[in-house]
């Protein structure tokens, strides 16, 4: 498995050596509009589709949403009809799906 070792630097929670690495590798780009970044601030990387934020230039990756906050977390992105909000913008959304994903492992 991967090692943990370290926290997050945004998100304040356990990260893995793996994406430690690719976050703090290289700079987070815009895209071509310059609107959101093209990489997943949670990985580095991204797995899947990026969910952008509309209040901020950060991304999240359906990869790591899923992994770290369950399916329910990633339908609920989905079904929303108003703008999504990222986890920096709306901590108390990053809390209630920690403490959430916690009782569901």
């Amino acid at each position: 498995g991967k090692k943990i070792t370290t926290s997050h630097p945004l998100l304040d929670v356990p990260i893995c050596d793996y994406c430690n690495f690719h976050y703090n590798n290289g700079e987070f780009d815009l895209d071509d509009e310059g609107k959101n970044e093209i990489f997943c601030r949670w990985c580095g990387e991204g797995t899947g589709e990026l969910c952008l934020c509309d209040s901020c230039p950060k991304s999240f990756c359906s990869g790591c949403i899923q992994r770290n906050f369950g399916l329910a977390e990633m339908v609920r992105i989905r079904g929303l009809n108003e703008r999504w909000n990222c986890y920096l913008c709306s901590p108390q959304v990053h809390f209630f799906c920690l403490i959430t994903s916690l009782y569901m492992k």
